[in-house]
């Protein structure tokens, strides 16, 4: 083979994937729902987390768990200071990407596997006492626990703690928080 098919295959495979192996990573068995991606969990991870009790997400439902339930209750909270803020809309935002100004001041966009996530972003980050959390990162201000997420929710010693972070990304960066609570919230088992 010549050198410069050589090198032109190099090239070519080491850009097919769209992004650096070397960057941080989400850990492992992250449960992503909706939009959410492992490059938000990423920009949300690395971004200066804001603890304000005014804007942080808080935790509506549920209020205890209860450990004889078969079908897992939805976990539901408010989103925070991020619905209160007025944003442009997805319409003018690709509008501006795509004229020739808007392509000069519109932040990069990032070449990924996925497209970069634009929009609330909840991860919530249940410690059950011992062994790994669960991690969830979801656009949506509900998440229902899949069955291997119940289970182990059920087998908890004690009560559950939850951290819940909301930030607001746009084109896969932190634009607004993340803000989290002064305190994580203690989810106790029923009696």
């Amino acid at each position: 083979m010549k050198p410069i098919h050589v090198l032109l295959s190099l090239v070519l495979a080491s850009s097919a994937c769209g992004h650096d192996h070397d960057e941080a990573s989400a850990p492992a068995g992250v449960l992503y729902e909706g939009d959410s991606t492992d490059e938000a969990w990423v920009a949300i991870d690395e971004a200066p987390l804001v603890t304000n009790d005014d804007q942080a997400p808080r935790l509506t439902a549920p209020t205890s768990i209860d450990r004889t339930l078969t079908v897992p209750p939805a976990f539901s909270w408010t989103s925070g200071a991020l619905a209160s803020l007025e944003r442009r809309s997805p319409a003018r935002r690709q509008l501006a990407r795509s004229s020739f100004f808007g392509a000069l001041i519109a932040p990069p966009v990032a070449r990924a596997h996925l497209p970069p996530v634009t929009g609330d972003q909840y991860r919530l980050v249940l410690s059950l006492g011992s062994g790994d959390p669960i991690r969830v990162l979801t656009g949506m201000t509900t998440w229902t626990p899949n069955e291997n997420a119940w289970s182990r929710i059920v087998a908890a010693p004690g009560p559950i703690t939850l951290e819940l972070v909301g930030a607001y990304l746009m084109s896969g960066r932190v634009t607004e928080g993340p803000y989290v609570a002064s305190e994580p919230t203690t989810i106790p088992f029923a009696e």
